[in-house]
């Protein structure tokens, strides 16, 4: 398993690297204290678990000027379904919003054990960063299933981070860690013919 392009460092950076206003660590845990963090997967070419971090005074203007990027009648963004000249289009504003993300990657493994390492390292890390607020997308097949084991990766580490499950449509800053996460797994290409991540995975 192995966290951003290091192996088995956490959500985090040895290196920082940045392109408009976003940051992408690899190797130091990033999360900062009263931070929101917002969190999407892709399961194509292994399993990405996408966290993408806002301050909170900061969400306000962020959900703004995602929610300017929607076409008249769509209701959020999704990376794995805009055509190539969209994503193009898409890429420079969400390189240009203030936020920090960061991917955990798992190869490997079966079922839900890719989700439960992630999440669990998530947890860590989120819970070691002083977060105030962890947001997964929500899917009601493995919801249950993630509640178990935020609550019992919780019982296990020094903090209290609050969590829960939020539609896409509902939350605009979801749309970045999509965005993240499949721009992770078609290795840093959004459409643009450029090696970029948003969030700032840049090869």
């Amino acid at each position: 398993m192995s966290y951003g392009v290091a192996v088995s460092t956490g959500f985090a950076a040895a290196t920082e690297r940045r392109v408009g206003t976003l940051t992408m660590h690899i190797g130091d845990p990033v999360f900062t204290r009263g931070s929101h963090v917002f969190v999407d997967e892709s399961k194509s070419r292994g399993y990405h678990l996408a966290a993408v971090e806002v301050r909170p005074e900061l969400l306000a203007e962020v959900r703004r000027g995602l929610r300017a990027l929607c076409r008249p009648g769509q209701r959020r963004l999704h990376f794995t379904r805009e055509s190539e000249s969209s994503r193009r289009g898409l890429t420079g504003p969400l390189l240009q919003q203030p936020v920090v993300g960061v991917v955990c990657s798992a190869k490997g493994m079966s079922d839900k054990e890719p989700r439960t390492a992630c999440l669990r390292r998530l947890v860590r890390d989120a819970a070691d960063g002083g977060v105030a607020l962890v947001v997964l997308e929500r899917d009601e097949s493995v919801e249950a299933w993630d509640r178990r084991i935020i609550r019992s990766e919780l019982q296990r580490v020094v903090g209290d981070v609050r969590y829960g499950h939020q539609d896409a449509h509902a939350e605009p800053v979801l749309w970045i860690a999509d965005a993240l996460a499949w721009a992770h797994h078609a290795g840093g290409d959004c459409g643009d013919g450029s090696r970029r991540s948003p969030g700032g995975a840049f090869a």
